[in-house]
């Protein structure tokens, strides 16, 4: 179970420089099998990499099993929101997002996007070397944010990547609201809200103006007197959203 207190948190928060298993998870799999306890950043827990499993847990959500999270974890996240969330809202929510980016809208995206690759790849050939996974990353995380408020670096001051890059870079640390990388990640999310707040504001006071992205689709959603979704709910649902065209995507194009 590690040390007191901390546990085994050392152990598993270890970066490493692949796109496999954790070794802490490789090494615990290999001494315990796919099913095992441990304690990390204060609390026992127990770990399942089984695939069978995982997948039982999933099908009773909300009935055998409920899902928690940790106070610095939803803090992160939107505070209440995210436990918020149950079985119900999470088939809105998919329903919602699909209406923007659901495989047919994709579909007919797909010019659009084979044309701003061809852009990105007639920008590198001019540069003597490029960091693959960090100009993916930007690329995709420009094209999303595109889609999702229109947004435009070149007609913004406010930096919108590099508040998800801080962001990310604390989303695994310890929690401690001092100077440092947690208080990089609180101060990246801040940030990125206080924009994305900024331009929901901007947006609803001037409703004439249509741009066709997925904010606008959340403004019609929250006009309606029937919609479960909030306006906090909304802004953590694009921040998160963002946070995956960011984290998720450029590692899933380099792997295929």
């Amino acid at each position: 179970m590690g040390l007191p207190i901390i546990g085994e948190t050392l152990k598993c928060f270890a970066p490493y420089s692949s796109s496999d298993i954790s070794p802490f998870l490789t090494e615990e799999m290999n001494r315990y099998g796919s099913l095992f306890r441990t304690s990390l950043v204060g609390y026992p827990v127990v770990v399942s990499t089984d695939a069978e499993i995982n997948h039982f847990i999933f099908q009773k959500e909300g009935r055998l099993f409920k899902s928690w999270y940790m106070d610095s974890f939803t803090e992160i996240f939107g505070g209440r929101n995210v436990q918020d969330v149950d079985t119900f809202v999470y088939k809105y929510l998919r329903n919602f997002v699909s209406s923007l980016f659901g495989p047919e809208n994709l579909k007919q995206k797909l010019p659009e996007m084979e044309q701003n690759a061809r852009t990105y790849l007639q920008l590198w050939s001019s540069q003597q070397s490029v960091e693959l996974k960090d100009s993916i990353s930007a690329m995709i995380f420009y094209l999303t944010a595109k889609k999702m408020i229109s947004y435009d670096e070149a007609k913004f001051s406010a930096k919108l990547r590099e508040n998800f890059a801080d962001f990310i870079k604390g989303l695994i640390s310890f929690p401690v609201n001092i100077p440092g990388t947690y208080y990089k990640c609180l101060q990246g999310r801040k940030k990125a809200m206080r924009f994305l707040k900024h331009t929901l504001d901007e947006r609803r006071a001037s409703p004439e103006m249509h741009h066709g992205d997925f904010l606008d689709l959340v403004i019609e959603e929250l006009k309606k007197e029937d919609s479960i979704l909030t306006e906090g709910f909304a802004l953590d649902l694009i921040f998160v959203l963002s946070l995956l065209a960011l984290r998720q995507l450029p590692q899933l194009s380099l792997l295929a």
